[in-house]
């Protein structure tokens, strides 16, 4: 780790409503139409039939990529501050973290990977001396960053069980359970113990006109809450209030009456 010792002025942009990004390959897209940001950090059309990528705003033109990567413009639905800060060269941010968190590794370098790192923002890009564009989160994980909802219907097991990973649960994404009904007994959704950013918050939804069973929420073998589904929808929202080292989670659920 190599501190500052010397003042150093970052790079401010300044308010970002514009953002270009790399069109992935392939892709053909229209003024208006939106804009998705897949896995990968390049931009796709935001339609449906995927529940990984993340809208965040839409193409200012027309853009045809279908003989290779080029670079889209696109207007953001949440413009945001943005900082630029030196990429950790033994644990760098790259391309795939756009849009998602990163951390900071000392006082003026972001990295890759939480470990026990605090989350610095989100990240949206780099500029040609390689630092990071972060847009700096005042609440940190605890702000909602990309809000999405992702089916999670796939992901429980014969038992109806799903153990959602560290990596999977990025603060502000609500998860839809069993949208697809194809709960079929009383099931448990496990939050990891560690790997999870301090202040990450999460949702999830289940709507029990598809499915009238009894979902329990735990941490390892300790419940934490239980939401009945029958006949009516809950939300339930998880906050780690502990580490990355050591997750501590505080779990509510909300069940409404229809």
């Amino acid at each position: 780790m190599t501190d500052l010792v010397a003042g150093l002025l970052p790079e401010y942009p300044g308010t970002k409503e514009f953002l270009s990004l790399t069109l992935t390959s392939g892709q053909k897209v229209w003024t208006g139409g939106l804009a998705a940001v897949a896995t990968t950090g390049k931009l796709v059309n935001g339609t449906g039939g995927s529940t990984t990528v993340k809208v965040i705003g839409t193409f200012v033109h027309d853009y045809d990529a279908t003989g290779g990567e080029i670079t889209a413009l696109v207007k953001l639905y949440r413009p945001f501050q943005g900082v630029y800060l030196t990429n950790y060269v033994t644990d760098p941010v790259v391309t795939a973290d756009i849009g998602k968190q990163v951390y900071v590794f000392d006082n003026h370098q972001v990295c890759h990977t939480a470990g026990s790192n605090a989350v610095a923002g989100i990240a949206w890009g780099f500029n040609s001396k390689g630092a990071v564009l972060v847009e700096m989160l005042a609440q940190t994980a605890t702000q909602a960053v990309l809000t999405s909802a992702l089916d999670t219907s796939a992901l429980f097991d014969d038992s109806d069980n799903w153990a959602p990973t560290a990596g999977s649960l990025v603060s502000g994404t609500t998860f839809v359970i069993g949208s697809a009904a194809t709960l079929d007994d009383n099931g448990t959704v496990t939050l990891p113990t560690s790997g999870v950013p301090a202040g990450t918050v999460v949702k999830f939804a289940a709507n029990g006109t598809q499915g009238a069973y009894t979902i329990t929420y735990q941490q390892g073998s300790t419940t934490l809450t239980t939401a009945l589904t029958a006949s009516v929808r809950h939300l339930v929202i998880a906050e780690n209030v502990g580490d990355a080292t050591t997750a501590i989670w505080v779990v509510n659920a909300y069940v409404n009456a229809h």
